[in-house]
């Protein structure tokens, strides 16, 4: 379970009974609280380090400099590789052992099987180091998540539900895609489906991104960033928040409003790697509120970042 920002509570003592003692000097270069209670100066400083955050001042967003998503037909390709627990690509799935399914991308989530239905579904992250990046031993992103794992296909039927979505760097631009359809097991061919891509924003000085939609149910803004969690949000949640990437949906219409909370952990911030990316300062950890609101005949946008080091 991911830890809140803690709570610290100041208690006064206040004491009724004989005056105490003077107390005693202190020796050059220590508190004088020391010469009483050793531990104080280290229990003062575990409680400096529980304060909460300072949040930066609140900025706007430029709706209109973020881009439209563009969605077109799948034509058979579902973007998922196979895989072996190595890492290595393979052109059909392993007949023995284990085989990993994995989208196309940096960093994402993939999801097999029924949604609705939580016997028959599998669904797990992913990330990838940048092409030519010689991690240490050990220090390999993949070893975060590497994709769904499935051995003994033929348990399974040969045609299943298939959504993912995905971070990736396409001729240096930052790019956000996701698939919803249908994919045969065996071929890793999409039977039906469609391909979301929209070009990310930068909206908080690494820590998250942005673009536009439109659809039938209206215009929608949408945040994401390659790890993390969200911690409050009457917004649109994708699933991909259990698993890699999250993703947050918020409306952008009249009359209509949002609000999210999405927090990242330094452990979470590693992930950003995958991006060829970092957060302003990588060790430390964040917090970033995004609202929506209408007013003045406009809707805005707002996001607050808060940073926290640990």
């Amino acid at each position: 379970m991911r830890r809140a920002w803690p709570l610290v509570l100041g208690l006064t003592a206040v004491s009724f009974g004989p005056a105490r003692a003077a107390e005693p000097e202190a020796v050059p270069g220590i508190p004088a609280c020391c010469a009483v209670d050793s531990t104080c100066c280290e229990r003062q400083g575990e409680r400096n380090q529980q304060r909460p955050p300072e949040p930066s001042a609140s900025r706007r967003l430029d709706l209109a400099a973020l881009a439209y998503a563009t969605s077109a037909p799948a034509n058979g390709d579902s973007h998922v590789g196979f895989y072996d627990d190595y890492g290595a690509p393979h052109a059909v799935p392993l007949p023995q052992g284990t085989t990993r399914f994995v989208p196309e991308g940096r960093a994402g989530m993939i999801r097999i099987g029924d949604p609705d239905n939580f016997f028959v579904v599998d669904q797990f992250g992913f990330f990838r180091d940048p092409p030519g990046a010689k991690p240490a031993p050990g220090a390999s992103l993949r070893q975060r998540a590497f994709g769904v794992v499935l051995d003994r296909l033929w348990a399974y039927p040969i045609v299943e539900p298939l959504f993912w979505e995905a971070l990736d760097v396409d001729a240096g631009k930052l790019v956000y895609r996701r698939f919803v359809g249908h994919f045969d097991r065996y071929s890793g061919k999409a039977t039906d489906g469609t391909v979301m891509r929209a070009e990310l924003a930068d909206i908080a000085d690494g820590w998250a991104y942005a673009f536009r939609s439109r659809d039938d149910e209206g215009e929608k803004l949408h945040v994401v960033c390659p790890s993390g969690f969200v911690e409050n949000s009457d917004a649109a949640v994708d699933p991909s928040n259990e698993a890699g990437v999250v993703h947050v949906t918020m409306p952008l219409d009249e009359d209509s409003s949002g609000f999210a909370s999405i927090g990242v952990f330094r452990s979470d911030v590693d992930s950003f790697r995958a991006l060829e990316r970092a957060p302003a300062d990588g060790k430390v950890e964040g917090a970033l509120e995004i609202s929506t609101t209408r007013g003045k005949g406009e809707t805005q946008a707002v996001v607050m970042i808060a940073r926290r080091r640990r």
